[in-house]
């Protein structure tokens, strides 16, 4: 297993969510490599003072790919992607209606089997 930054993520900083709809800013793609997989953790963080609502979509667009989840305002650090395996060049992405007020920062291992 390797660690590796969030292919969203400059340098491994924080990712700033400007979408305000579908589809969300790309958090993650995921590895397309036959006998790869990416195991994906993702925390969001509220820099606004209003709770948000975040549609976070993991591997498409339809509502079968969606989590919806509210972060409470100023909170940091909150789990939303709790270390789910994903290949085939799925997509993680999230939008928020209000743009750049939510980050998202993340860890994605690489296992080769």
């Amino acid at each position: 297993m390797q660690s590796i930054i969030p292919s969203g993520s400059t340098n491994g900083r924080p990712i700033a969510i400007s979408a305000t709809t579908s589809p969300g800013t790309v958090i993650h793609t995921c590895t397309s490599t036959s006998g790869e997989t990416d195991e994906v953790y993702v925390w969001l963080s509220n820099i606004d003072s209003s709770s948000r609502e975040v549609t976070v979509q993991i591997g498409g667009t339809t509502t079968a790919d969606q989590w919806i989840v509210g972060i409470p305002a100023k909170q940091g650090g909150v789990l939303v992607v709790p270390g789910l395996r994903l290949n085939g060049g799925a997509v993680i992405r999230a939008f928020c209606a209000t743009a750049n007020v939510i980050n998202a920062t993340a860890i994605v291992n690489r296992i080769v089997d």
